[in-house]
């Protein structure tokens, strides 16, 4: 776990946290110590994008963006001292373009913890429709993500100074610009009769430096009114999430192709209660198939599934593995609503150890199954390639499970 400093921005942010309907449950939080989970943070760092940006979707897309973010991180940040620090100059990291990610990341976390949300929650991007409607029909860029009864707004910044405990002219400039929306949005509330609060805005500031424990300040700007439903906006939202998952990590089309059909469908529905627990069409009901990637991953002797490519650092070539539980796959192709909304994955087991079990065909094989140190083992009797792992890997409570073995 890494450990963050959550504060009000000053004073007058505090007082206006008071009447948060969920305030009891912020205040008891920022004034213990506070910690997310690395691999939370890792996940959002590495694979949240704000935007439905091109080259970001599909099993290449992720092969390349994780070799470049891999190296970031590697490079510039330290997570020696239970917190998050970094190991350059404010200026290079800065100059690296890591730093608003690094603000999306612990942002976005403090916020999932109070409201029970993950990574799923936070897919449905600007350049989406919902309702005929596109999501991005506010002057402002922001993320929104539902905990089934409102909408949570959230505004994030980032920055990288020398000293985290003061608050510099772009920690202030952040402030600034996240407060000047205020006023137009009051307006556009008093007109349509919003009660305060009917959703929650938040914006966050996180500020990391080299010596002190990674910081987020907590701000209040006002909500926007959002006419949607809800619940149908979580589950679309995770359903969004999902199908973007499961084409990076390479799960059989069968499954990917009427996934997004059902999506289309649940978007322009009046009534998705019709569509709950109607399995998806033309999916293999055999477990087997789940998985079409040519480098297959089995975790925890089929607890999740998914494939592994190469990926090159200082130590050498290593596997970079990515795979989704079984639980959310049966789950998504049974369409099973509810437990689509309120799935979270927990497992103890991988906070210690995993047993992966990495096969490929040998026809598949190419010059980086020699350069790295993982050991592959053919087996004659099935014309494949074998590797197993036991050790630590990374998982979200999305059910995302990822690292680098090796």
């Amino acid at each position: 776990m890494i450990k963050v400093s959550v504060e009000y921005y000053n004073n007058k942010e505090a007082v206006l946290f008071i009447s948060y309907p969920n305030y009891k449950t912020i205040n008891a939080k920022i004034h213990v110590e506070f910690k997310i989970s690395k691999s939370e943070f890792l996940t959002t760092l590495m694979f949240t994008e704000q935007a439905n940006e091109n080259g970001w979707h599909t099993y290449n897309d992720l092969k390349k963006r994780v070799q470049y973010r891999l190296g970031d991180i590697e490079d510039i940040l330290d997570f020696n001292d239970d917190t998050i620090k970094v190991k350059q100059s404010s200026q290079r990291v800065n100059a690296s373009g890591l730093t608003e990610r690094i603000g999306v990341s612990l942002g976005l976390n403090v916020v999932n913890q109070f409201h029970g949300l993950s990574e799923a929650d936070w897919s449905i991007t600007e350049d989406e429709y919902f309702d005929g409607k596109r999501v991005k029909d506010f002057d402002y860029e922001i993320s929104i993500a539902s905990d089934g009864q409102k909408f949570i707004q959230v505004e994030n910044k980032g920055n990288v100074c020398d000293d985290n405990t003061k608050k510099n002219s772009s920690v202030s400039q952040h402030y600034k610009s996240i407060k000047e929306k205020k006023e137009e949005i009051l307006e556009r509330e008093e007109l349509a009769n919003i009660p305060r609060h009917e959703n929650i805005y938040y914006g966050t500031i996180g500020v990391v430096d080299g010596k002190n424990k990674a910081k987020v300040w907590l701000i209040d700007p006002i909500a926007f009114n959002i006419e949607w439903n809800p619940k149908k906006f979580k589950l679309l939202s995770r359903l969004y999430f999902y199908a973007k998952l499961f084409k990076e990590i390479g799960v059989h089309k069968r499954i990917i192709v009427p996934l997004i059909e059902r999506i289309e469908l649940l978007k322009k529905s009046g009534n998705i209660s019709e569509f709950d627990k109607v399995r998806l069409k033309d999916t293999y009901k055999s477990l087997k198939i789940f998985i079409s990637a040519k480098n297959f991953a089995n975790i925890n002797t089929n607890e999740a599934f998914g494939s592994f490519y190469f990926v090159k650092t200082k130590e050498g070539t290593k596997v970079f593995l990515m795979a989704v539980t079984k639980e959310i796959l049966k789950l998504i192709i049974n369409q099973d609503f509810n437990g689509i909304i309120n799935y979270e994955y927990k497992n103890g087991d991988l906070d210690e150890k995993a047993t992966v079990e990495l096969s490929t065909k040998l026809s598949q094989t190419s010059e980086e199954f020699e350069m790295t140190k993982v050991q592959f083992v053919f087996d004659e009797k099935r014309k494949r390639l074998f590797a197993q792992y036991y050790g630590t890997i990374e998982y979200s409570s999305s059910g995302r499970i990822f690292g680098i073995i090796g």
